[in-house]
Protein backbone atom coordinates (compact mmCIF):
# COMPACT_ATOMS: atom_id res chain seq x y z
CA UNK A 1 0.00 0.00 0.00
CA UNK A 2 3.24 2.31 0.76
CA UNK A 3 4.77 1.80 -2.70
CA UNK A 4 1.56 2.17 -4.43
CA UNK A 5 0.64 5.76 -2.26
CA UNK A 6 4.48 6.75 -3.43
CA UNK A 7 4.17 5.80 -6.68
CA UNK A 8 0.89 7.89 -6.80
CA UNK A 9 2.49 10.76 -5.45
CA UNK A 10 5.31 10.54 -7.46
CA UNK A 11 3.45 10.34 -10.50
CA UNK A 12 1.45 13.50 -9.95
CA UNK A 13 4.58 15.68 -8.73
CA UNK A 14 6.06 14.93 -12.27
CA UNK A 15 2.91 15.69 -14.24
CA UNK A 16 3.08 19.18 -12.49
CA UNK A 17 6.53 19.79 -12.95
CA UNK A 18 6.63 18.60 -16.37
CA UNK A 19 3.06 21.18 -17.65
CA UNK A 20 5.04 24.06 -15.55
CA UNK A 21 7.88 23.82 -17.62
CA UNK A 22 6.78 23.57 -20.79
CA UNK A 23 5.63 26.78 -22.17
CA UNK A 24 3.35 27.91 -24.87
CA UNK A 25 4.16 30.65 -27.41
CA UNK A 26 2.82 33.83 -27.67
CA UNK A 27 0.47 32.46 -30.61
CA UNK A 28 -1.29 30.46 -27.99
CA UNK A 29 -2.95 33.75 -26.12
CA UNK A 30 -4.37 34.21 -29.35
CA UNK A 31 -7.98 34.07 -27.35
CA UNK A 32 -7.15 37.06 -24.66
CA UNK A 33 -7.47 40.03 -26.10
CA UNK A 34 -4.50 42.33 -25.73
CA UNK A 35 -2.21 39.35 -24.44
CA UNK A 36 0.65 39.84 -26.64
CA UNK A 37 2.69 42.63 -27.11
CA UNK A 38 4.40 43.91 -30.03
CA UNK A 39 7.36 46.11 -31.26
CA UNK A 40 7.66 48.56 -33.99
CA UNK A 41 11.14 48.86 -35.70
CA UNK A 42 12.46 52.12 -37.70
CA UNK A 43 14.54 51.77 -40.88
CA UNK A 44 15.43 55.37 -41.93
CA UNK A 45 19.00 57.11 -43.30
CA UNK A 46 21.00 59.24 -40.71
CA UNK A 47 21.60 61.93 -43.43
CA UNK A 48 19.11 63.17 -46.27
CA UNK A 49 20.36 66.22 -48.60
CA UNK A 50 18.38 68.85 -48.94
CA UNK A 51 15.89 68.86 -51.78
CA UNK A 52 15.44 65.08 -51.66
CA UNK A 53 12.81 62.65 -50.09
CA UNK A 54 13.58 59.47 -46.94
CA UNK A 55 12.61 56.20 -47.85
CA UNK A 56 10.95 54.59 -44.21
CA UNK A 57 10.44 51.08 -43.42
CA UNK A 58 8.58 49.61 -40.76
CA UNK A 59 7.83 46.55 -39.22
CA UNK A 60 5.90 45.18 -36.49
CA UNK A 61 7.38 42.09 -33.99
CA UNK A 62 6.65 40.23 -31.57
CA UNK A 63 7.63 37.86 -29.00
CA UNK A 64 7.51 34.22 -29.69
CA UNK A 65 7.50 32.61 -32.86
CA UNK A 66 4.33 34.43 -34.58
CA UNK A 67 3.94 38.35 -35.39
CA UNK A 68 1.05 40.34 -36.27
CA UNK A 69 -0.20 39.66 -40.58
CA UNK A 70 -2.68 42.44 -40.42
CA UNK A 71 -3.83 45.93 -38.68
CA UNK A 72 -2.60 49.31 -39.64
CA UNK A 73 0.69 51.08 -39.15
CA UNK A 74 0.43 54.93 -39.39
CA UNK A 75 3.83 57.46 -39.27
CA UNK A 76 4.50 60.74 -38.67
CA UNK A 77 7.58 62.98 -39.60
CA UNK A 78 7.85 66.50 -38.56
CA UNK A 79 10.21 69.10 -37.93
CA UNK A 80 10.79 70.41 -34.41
CA UNK A 81 11.53 73.62 -35.56
CA UNK A 82 8.45 73.54 -37.64
CA UNK A 83 8.09 74.41 -41.13
CA UNK A 84 7.37 70.52 -42.53
CA UNK A 85 5.10 67.54 -40.76
CA UNK A 86 4.41 64.48 -43.23
CA UNK A 87 1.79 61.82 -42.45
CA UNK A 88 0.97 58.82 -43.98
CA UNK A 89 -0.77 55.86 -43.35
CA UNK A 90 -1.29 51.75 -44.64
CA UNK A 91 -2.52 48.38 -44.17
CA UNK A 92 -0.24 45.68 -42.21
CA UNK A 93 0.15 42.54 -43.40
CA UNK A 94 3.62 41.37 -42.00
CA UNK A 95 7.13 41.91 -42.89
CA UNK A 96 8.32 45.45 -43.82
CA UNK A 97 5.98 48.45 -44.82
CA UNK A 98 7.74 51.38 -46.67
CA UNK A 99 7.13 54.82 -47.13
CA UNK A 100 7.97 57.65 -49.42
CA UNK A 101 7.90 61.03 -47.77
CA UNK A 102 7.37 64.62 -49.78
CA UNK A 103 10.94 66.17 -50.65
CA UNK A 104 12.73 68.19 -47.49
CA UNK A 105 13.34 71.90 -48.38
CA UNK A 106 14.55 73.34 -44.48
CA UNK A 107 17.76 71.77 -43.57
CA UNK A 108 17.54 70.43 -39.66
CA UNK A 109 16.00 67.46 -37.30
CA UNK A 110 13.47 65.77 -38.16
CA UNK A 111 11.67 63.25 -36.43
CA UNK A 112 9.76 60.13 -37.33
CA UNK A 113 6.65 58.18 -35.40
CA UNK A 114 5.59 54.81 -36.36
CA UNK A 115 2.33 53.77 -34.81
CA UNK A 116 0.54 50.11 -34.99
CA UNK A 117 -2.82 49.64 -34.78
CA UNK A 118 -4.85 46.21 -34.31
CA UNK A 119 -7.01 44.92 -36.65
CA UNK A 120 -9.95 44.74 -34.18
CA UNK A 121 -10.92 44.77 -30.56
CA UNK A 122 -10.69 40.88 -30.35
CA UNK A 123 -7.17 40.43 -31.87
CA UNK A 124 -4.43 38.92 -29.66
CA UNK A 125 -1.78 41.77 -30.79
CA UNK A 126 -1.14 45.12 -28.77
CA UNK A 127 -1.34 48.15 -30.16
CA UNK A 128 2.65 49.72 -29.97
CA UNK A 129 4.51 52.65 -31.38
CA UNK A 130 8.00 53.94 -31.77
CA UNK A 131 9.94 57.00 -32.74
CA UNK A 132 13.47 57.68 -34.63
CA UNK A 133 15.45 61.37 -36.10
CA UNK A 134 17.40 61.58 -39.30
CA UNK A 135 18.90 64.73 -40.09
CA UNK A 136 18.47 66.80 -43.72
CA UNK A 137 21.85 67.93 -44.30
CA UNK A 138 22.67 70.84 -47.40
Amino acid sequence: MKKLFAGLVATIMMVGLVSGLSAGSAVAKSRYPDSVATGVNIKVANKVKKGHSVRIGVKVTAAGNGGPKNGSVSIRVHRRAGGYHWVDGRDYDGGWVYFRTSKFNKVGKYFVRARYDRPGANSPWMDSNNQDSFKVVR
